[in-house]
């Protein structure tokens, strides 16, 4: 499935959709007084009285860093006290509240899947599969023990690939869900969910974080050290010194032709240019010298039909490099592909190489997170759906999913009425955009059919075993799909997952269980906080429906041009807008954000805080307003979308989303959505001349 389409949008992402009804208001009432009030709030302790008595509520006093003025900085007001109370952790690249919460979770799926697998005669059979796995995980006399034995086979396999046998090797790894050379699987088909899955093959995934660290002058020093990285690890894997450096230079050599041949993270979110359907035979043919009808034989794929070609060009150009490499250096690339992907599965001086690079060099973390820790991720990785039923038993609840739903109806019927009235849309694509929104599903909490993995094998002996029989599985499975109309009640990722998204393919929306959970939503929480955090997310996955990907999709899923022209010209002069504003923010060293990368969550944030802003009025209704703690129920409002948002990089993680993630840094959501809103500056009395107000064609715009 091709990025620019396939990829299940998370908060964050996009677009626009909530403004109108605002807009012709919001400047009626003057924006006059400063924020002097907040510099004299007291500073409260973490875990203090005060503290807890806030938190009841869903506001954190603790958060707060009085000393910053909010229409300055209302990042730093809202978050300082408690970033500077919980600095990052060695063994994380960033940290902020959604983090804390996914550690959080992490600790309640460990203590349920430590006694499953503490009792394995016991519990039923999802039970038993998921400690089975777990307790391989752990079982790190085994792992080191049995050191590069559990993938020697394959690494055999794959040092002995000659040009005929080329394309099953390369079958066979992709069978195991390893992406060597490129990707092809089942995708939803552009035409729409209605009709069968197709093909779709791309560009594969980059062992460096993007295209920029294999040709940017200013990254030769990581190119370095992931020479010397190659190096170690091919070392380990038993190959002498003179050899292993070899073999790094080859394939740092072949990684960057590929990379000089593949669009940037940018160009891949683009669904039109990344969509392009044609006969397989005409796919085959761009890659002269590879058997292709021998690859899609070995993977049990049909040789007719059509195929979804996501990047054109590099298919020639992987040929032409195919063709040009000897065999020793192809087999070389395979084999690396099999010992990077499966490192962390190996014995400790893999595993601990691997984390050095990727965790150290590349994000700047200090420390490996503990192995529990990692063995409960991997766990629910591989069987996602079976621990989810283990944690919904116990921390989602009945009345947590009908007060999620609530407030997610309210939002939508906020949307509903925004596009109904938007001045700038013609009545064309109003109704379709309408269309669109009716026919959006919602996924709360969990998937009511869970999926069954009774058909992986799970033992207790091979840590590793366990993983690959767990990828081909997954591999397969939705190679099943193939042919038949898109599964509409499949999940992306387990419950427990601290996240929501939007499927475009699917139309349609998700909240994990494991994000509705506190410090973001309960069923306990002021209606403030709720819709300033959690609420603020739903409208973020509903504008993703909009945002400058999204809105290339029908109702139906179907990758269809709807807008008229004068409204997509509209809409592209208020993203740029956007686009603009996030390219002024400094990263540090001199690196700035990147406003078209991110573009998509920044229309997604915006629209999110407006639309939720509006829903939250609504449900306000005939309810007394209260003040809490010194600040109005608007106040609270936006302190709960910074509670969300609340963030820290390390300074070489955040450089290395400068070109590969599409989510702004925390600090950058946070102001960068609230200084268009003039509710904010109303709700916190900020001159005009603040630094949090954007005002006349400075002021972005889109719903």
């Amino acid at each position: 499935m091709s990025f620019a389409k396939a990829r299940y949008v998370v908060w964050g992402v996009a677009v626009l959709l909530g403004f109108a009804l605002v807009a012709s208001r919001v400047f009626h009432a003057p924006l006059v007084g400063a924020a002097t009030p907040f510099t004299s709030l007291p500073i409260v302790a973490p875990g203090s009285a005060a503290a807890l008595a806030s938190a009841a509520h869903g506001l954190d006093l603790s958060q707060l860093d009085p000393t910053c003025e909010p229409c300055k900085d209302f990042a730093q007001f809202a978050d300082g006290g408690w970033l500077k109370a919980n600095p990052i952790p060695a063994r994380y690249p960033l940290w902020g509240r959604v983090f804390e919460l996914r550690d959080t979770n992490t600790a309640r799926l460990r203590t349920l899947i430590e006694a499953a697998a503490a009792s394995p005669a016991t519990g039923d059979a999802r039970e038993r599969q998921v400690g089975d796995y777990y307790a391989a995980c752990m079982d790190t006399d085994t792992i080191d023990k049995l050191g590069i034995t559990p993938i020697a086979a394959e690494l055999a396999r794959a040092a002995a690939v000659t040009p005929a046998t080329l394309a099953v090797e390369v079958a066979h790894l992709h069978d195991m869900g390893i992406g060597s050379l490129f990707t092809l699987g089942s995708e939803p088909n552009p035409a729409g969910s209605a009709k069968a899955e197709i093909l779709s093959m791309n560009q594969p995934p980059l062992t460096l974080p993007d295209k920029s660290y294999y040709v940017d002058p200013a990254k030769e020093k990581i190119r370095t050290s992931y020479l010397e990285h190659i190096a170690k690890m091919f070392a380990l894997a038993g190959d002498d010194a003179t050899l292993s450096a070899t073999e790094a230079k080859s394939v740092l050599a072949f990684e960057t032709t590929l990379a000089q041949n593949m669009r940037t993270p940018t160009e891949l979110r683009d669904p039109i240019t990344n969509t392009n359907v044609e006969p397989i035979a005409k796919a085959a043919a761009s890659l002269p010298g590879f058997d292709f009808s021998a690859y899609l034989a070995a993977r049990r794929i049909p040789s007719t039909g059509t195929i979804d070609v996501g990047q054109p060009a590099y298919f020639p150009a992987l040929a032409q490099t195919l063709s040009t490499s000897s065999a020793s250096d192809i087999a070389t690339m395979l084999r690396w592909d099999v010992l990077s992907s499966d490192a962390a599965t190996l014995a400790k001086p893999f595993d601990d190489e691997s984390f050095h690079f990727f965790g150290t060099v590349l994000s700047g973390t200090v420390e490996q997170r503990p192995r529990a820790q990692r063995c409960v991720d991997a766990a629910t990785r591989d069987l996602g759906d079976s621990v989810g039923i283990i944690y919904d038993r116990k921390y989602f609840t009945p009345k947590q999913r009908a007060r999620a739903v609530a407030m997610i109806d309210t939002v939508k019927e906020t949307l509903h009425d925004d596009l109904t009235t938007l001045p700038w849309m013609s009545p064309h694509t109003r109704a379709i955009a309408v269309q669109k929104l009716d026919l959006m599903a919602v996924k709360v909490g969990y998937p009511d059919h869970p999926r069954d993995y009774s058909n992986v094998t799970i033992g207790r002996d091979t840590y590793a075993a366990n993983r690959v029989n767990a990828a081909i599985a997954a591999v397969r499975r939705r190679l099943n799909d193939l042919g038949k109309p898109l599964d509409r009640t499949r999940w992306n990722s387990p419950s427990p997952t601290v996240n929501a998204g939007y499927n475009p393919a699917a139309n349609d929306i998700t909240f994990y269980a494991g994000i509705l959970q506190t410090p973001f939503f309960s069923d306990m929480f002021d209606d403030a906080t709720n819709y300033g955090a959690i609420g603020i997310i739903m409208g973020h996955e509903m504008t993703h429906a909009f945002d400058d990907s999204g809105r290339h999709f029908d109702g139906y899923g179907a990758l269809t041009d709807w807008w008229t022209a004068p409204d997509a010209k509209n809409f592209n002069a208020r993203a740029a807008c956007v686009s603009n504003q996030f390219d002024q923010f400094v990263i540090g060293d001199g690196v700035h954000a990147n406003g078209p990368l991110e573009l998509g969550e920044a229309i997604a944030d915006l629209g999110g805080a407006n639309l939720a802003y509006r829903a939250f009025e609504r449900s306000q209704i005939g309810k007394p307003r209260r003040t809490i703690d010194g600040f109005t129920p608007e106040q609270r409002f936006f302190l709960g979308f910074a509670t969300f948002q609340t963030e820290e990089d390390r300074l070489e993680y955040a450089k290395q989303r400068a070109t590969s993630e599409p989510h702004p840094l925390g600090p950058f959501r946070i102001n960068g959505a609230l200084a268009n809103m003039p509710e904010f500056a109303r709700a916190f009395s900020c001159p005009i001349v603040s630094a949090m107000v954007r005002t006349g064609k400075n002021r972005c715009q889109i719903w």
